[in-house]
C-alpha cells in the first residue's frame, strides 16, 4: 500500500482552472490563476535539476512562467543558459510545484497542450520526498518526436 503523499507538478501546459469538486468532498488545492503573476504563497517554481537527458533548464523567469487571461502558461524558449549543475544548454523552460500535499483525492486540470517535435508537457503527482525513491504518478505526459506521438499515464515507486 502506497502511503505518500503527493505533490502536484505541472510542466509545460496551459492550465486554467474552473473545476468544482464533488458533492461531500473539500477542496484542499486549487488555483484559477485570476491574479497578474503566478501566485508565490501556492507554487513553487523550480530551477534544479533536469533529468532524462533533458536538452533544457528550468528557469524562474516572467518568459517561460506567466499568468495571462485567468490561464497559467509555461513556455520553452530557444536560448542559451547554463543549468544549476552548469550544464550549458540551448532551450529553458519553466516547472512548477504545488505548495500543497494530500492524500486522497480528485485531480482535475483543463490544459491546452504544445505540438512539435522535442516537446514533452506533464502533469504530475510527486510523492512527498525525494524522487524517484518516493514515488510518481503521471497523470499526464505527452512527447512527441518526428516519427510518433502519444499520451500516457503512469504510476512508479511506492515507499
Amino acid at each position: 500500500m502506497c502511503t505518500a503523499l503527493v505533490r502536484v507538478a505541472v510542466i509545460a501546459a496551459l492550465v486554467t482552472g474552473c473545476h468544482t469538486p464533488p458533492a461531500g468532498s473539500t477542496l484542499v488545492f486549487g488555483d484559477e490563476f485570476s491574479g497578474l503573476s503566478i501566485d508565490r504563497a501556492k507554487w513553487i517554481v523550480y530551477t534544479g535539476p533536469v533529468y532524462n537527458a533533458e536538452l533544457q533548464a528550468y528557469v524562474d523567469d516572467t518568459a517561460t512562467a506567466y499568468v495571462r487571461d485567468g490561464m497559467l502558461v509555461l513556455q520553452a524558449r530557444a536560448r542559451a543558459h547554463r543549468d544549476t549543475a552548469g550544464r550549458a544548454v540551448e532551450f529553458v523552460s519553466a516547472r512548477l510545484h504545488g505548495r500543497t500535499t494530500f492524500r486522497y483525492g480528485t485531480i482535475a486540470a483543463r490544459m491546452k497542450l504544445p505540438t512539435g517535435a522535442g516537446l514533452w508537457p506533464a502533469f504530475w503527482l510527486l510523492g512527498e520526498g525525494a524522487w524517484p525513491a518516493h514515488g510518481e504518478i503521471d497523470v499526464m505526459e505527452y512527447l512527441q518526436d518526428l516519427f510518433r506521438a502519444f499520451t500516457s499515464n503512469n504510476v512508479t515507486g511506492v515507499d
